[in-house]
């Protein structure tokens, strides 16, 4: 059994009190701790052509290890909200990630060429969402207007859908239930979240970073802290069209100036990447030397989760009567008491993450996934929490019904431009559904059932070989038959070889 890892915090330094390595867990009375895979990242496009450089070697993918949610209370709020310890008197929220190896804060990546900046602060940056469901209501809350870079948009690149029930009418199955229609299945706008950590790479200026440690060379590396003020945690923007609040550069949103911070672990070769943030305007005021403000829907004064929580209570009692939706997402809140949403150890959390293009392309999107929480299981494409014969028939099934769609009946319905018109069904994202992504179904193409695709199970496969037009001779062969001409023979060799990952 691993070990945990417990950082005190003072000023700029820490001291090691046990060891934690991937598979550990964390745990308190006051903290709520998710655990994802070591080592599993995968490259997942969004760019256009599907042709943009990604390059692994030189720029790390993102890899979360662990994300924790807190009851904070930090020793002296006034001077470093980073110092202290988890607490049931604490009056802040600490949310956490810890990510595999050295990652450094995102450079902006906004598609023209003179913004263009993603490695400003390092060769190795961190993009994506962390989304907090809080009050554990996915009709309430949720991304109206961009619900393609977030987690449920993203799910089905990953080659499964997720077992988690809240989520099994509401994530992208491939890129037409994007329709732009919050009352139609799927329910890929309703994600349930009232806030979101935002890393997109905009949110701040070199004269917002507090070097805790490190130097001034503007780059971050290994055993450096910052601190870097900006706009980091944004109130679901679904709200935005039907809240009051005032201030700030939206129009009924909620973005508050925060902190996030970044520290590298030498000893652990991992970055924690946390934002604490104070649950109510008594918080906020301890961390400013201020007297408490009233709660006023103002995020650019003193700001925090109840004032905003307090705003959506407000305009959904004051809205009226439902409109066909999209209102549907704020109107629940008119009966919901905002204090009883304050306690982060029962909030929901969701992350995608990822990393970016090295080159500049304008006709290309942001960021390249590498990872997500709740994990998924590989080739578990409906979402029971198994992958098994069921998921294996569903593709088949597919594979049929729309084999001669491109003209050709060879077992292959190729993705035209697959990076954007993606499908669950294609397990290992490389533009077509094929009998190769049955074969990805773990329990049958993982021989040995140890998550990867490898020459053990290469020898397995090769058991079913039989030459061209020569019919195999177990029925399990049938799914070696990976370009459906009744043989198992170089060509459906080839088509194996192409799938394997290697071990681990």
């Amino acid at each position: 059994m691993s070990a945990r890892t417990n950082l005190l915090r003072n000023g700029g330094s820490a001291a090691l009190l046990s060891v934690w390595i991937c598979s550990a867990t964390w745990g308190a009375v006051t903290t709520i701790s998710y655990s994802d895979k070591c080592d599993d990242t995968v490259v997942r496009r969004m760019d256009p052509n599907a042709d943009d450089p990604v390059d692994p070697a030189a720029h790390a993918l993102p890899d979360l290890l662990q994300m924790n949610v807190s009851l904070w209370d930090p020793t002296d709020p006034a001077v470093d909200l980073f110092a202290g310890s988890i607490s049931t008197n604490g009056q802040f929220m600490k949310l956490e990630l810890v990510i595999n190896g050295l990652v450094n804060p995102p450079g902006d990546t906004f598609p023209a060429a003179q913004f263009f900046a993603p490695f400003d602060y390092g060769p190795n940056p961190i993009y994506g969402y962390v989304e907090i469901d809080m009050d554990l209501d996915t009709c309430t809350g949720g991304e109206l207007e961009f619900p393609e870079y977030h987690y449920l948009g993203n799910l089905a690149r990953f080659g499964a859908a997720p077992s988690a029930p809240r989520f099994v009418d509401r994530y992208a199955r491939s890129s037409t239930d994007f329709d732009g229609i919050i009352e139609t299945a799927q329910f890929v706008d309703r994600s349930g979240e009232e806030f979101h950590l935002a890393l997109v790479g905009n949110q701040f200026l070199n004269a917002d970073i507090n070097r805790i440690v490190g130097d001034s060379d503007n780059i971050f590396e290994a055993g450096e802290t910052w601190q870097i003020q900006g706009d980091w945690f944004h109130r679901a923007h679904g709200f935005e069209a039907f809240t009051v609040t005032t201030g700030g550069f939206i129009e009924g949103g909620y973005i508050p100036f925060c902190t996030l911070e970044f520290w590298h672990d030498q000893t652990l070769d991992v970055t924690h990447v946390t934002l604490v943030y104070p649950l109510s305007n008594e918080a906020d005021a301890l961390s400013r030397g201020e007297a408490p403000e009233p709660l006023n829907r103002d995020a650019t004064d003193q700001s925090s989760v109840l004032e905003a929580l307090d705003d959506l209570q407000f305009s959904a009692s004051v809205y009226g009567a439902p409109t066909p939706a999209p209102e549907e997402i704020l109107l629940d809140w008119a009966a919901k008491d905002p204090t009883n949403y304050l306690d982060p150890t029962n909030w929901a959390v969701a992350a995608i993450l990822g990393t970016s293009y090295t080159d500049f392309d304008p006709s290309s999107a942001y960021f390249v996934w590498t990872d997500v929480y709740p994990d998924l299981l590989r080739g578990d494409v409906d979402g029971d929490g198994l992958a098994d014969q069921t998921d294996r028939t569903l593709i088949q099934q597919y594979i049929t019904d729309n084999d001669s769609a491109d003209g050709t009946t060879d077992q292959i319905v190729v993705l035209q431009n697959f990076a954007v018109e993606f499908h669950v069904f294609d397990i290992n994202h490389n533009g077509q559904i094929d009998n190769l992504d049955v074969l990805l179904v773990s329990d049958y193409g993982d021989q040995n059932e140890d998550s990867d695709l490898d020459l053990q199970d290469f020898a397995e496969f090769s058991n079913c070989f039989s030459g061209t037009d020569a019919p195999y001779g177990a029925s399990v062969c049938g799914l070696a038959d990976l370009d459906g001409d009744a043989d198992v023979d170089l060509v459906d060799i080839r088509r194996f070889q192409e799938a394997i990952t290697g071990p681990n």
